[in-house]
């Protein structure tokens, strides 16, 4: 699983990176999700957090200006997802 990190402890859900968005779901909370365009990304990139090392995901300002991170266990497919 893919665990969401915005809040204090994480939400575990699904992830999926398509042709055209990236999309997570939470596995326990139908209306917990995120759906974010490749258009309106402005940086992807690994960065450590206090829950180890995590995918973060910038949307542009005209986008609304948002830090998603995400941590994807194992590490391996962390490494994976970024190439």
């Amino acid at each position: 699983g893919v665990w969401n990190l915005s809040s204090e402890q994480g939400n575990l859900g699904t992830f999926f990176i398509t042709n055209v968005r990236v999309v997570w779901h939470a596995n326990l909370a139908q209306n917990f999700n995120v759906s974010i365009p490749y258009m309106q990304m402005q940086d992807v990139r690994v960065r450590s957090s206090r829950f180890g090392p995590a995918l973060v995901v910038e949307t542009s300002a005209g986008s609304g200006g948002y830090v998603l991170g995400f941590r994807i266990d194992p590490e391996e497919k962390l490494t994976e997802t970024i190439q």
